[in-house]
């Protein structure tokens, strides 16, 4: 099959280099604090599994992310997020996240977690968060 002048296989290899970019430019909007540009990288019914948040409370869409963050956040002084590798696997990219921050009662700690991003059209419309890194690459077979 040919698009525009190009091989399926070809549009399909930069449309998931396209997403590779869309998560790292994602997380690097994300360490600056622009939320807008964040939201605009993801659909608005985007569905979220395996949370992790302090209070354990689900939440979906673009206003559910948001309010994890936001939770998050309340419960940290300082909290960063650090993509450490992001893994091209087509329509998914799945991401290993180094997150590391100090809580309000003054300890500090740092996690390793994955997830795994879906896209469509451009934008991300489901993210599973994996606990352990380990089960974030067993689920996609990397093991």
């Amino acid at each position: 099959m040919r698009l525009a002048g190009i091989t399926a296989a070809r549009y399909c290899e930069a449309m998931s280099q396209e997403n590779v970019e869309i998560v790292r430019a994602g997380y690097t909007a994300f360490a600056q604090g622009d939320l807008t540009a964040v939201v605009g990288l993801i659909a608005e019914n985007i569905i979220i599994e395996g949370q992790i948040t302090p209070d354990g409370q689900p939440a979906q869409g673009r206003e559910g992310l948001l309010a994890n963050v936001k939770r998050v956040g309340e419960a940290f002084e300082d909290l960063t997020y650090e993509p450490v590798e992001l893994i091209d696997l087509g329509e998914r990219v799945l991401a290993r996240v180094r997150v590391s921050g100090t809580g309000r009662e003054g300890i500090r700690g740092e996690l390793n977690f994955g997830q795994l991003w879906t896209f469509k059209r451009g934008r991300a419309v489901r993210v599973h968060n994996y606990t352990l890194w380990e089960d974030a690459i067993n689920a996609v077979g990397l093991i």
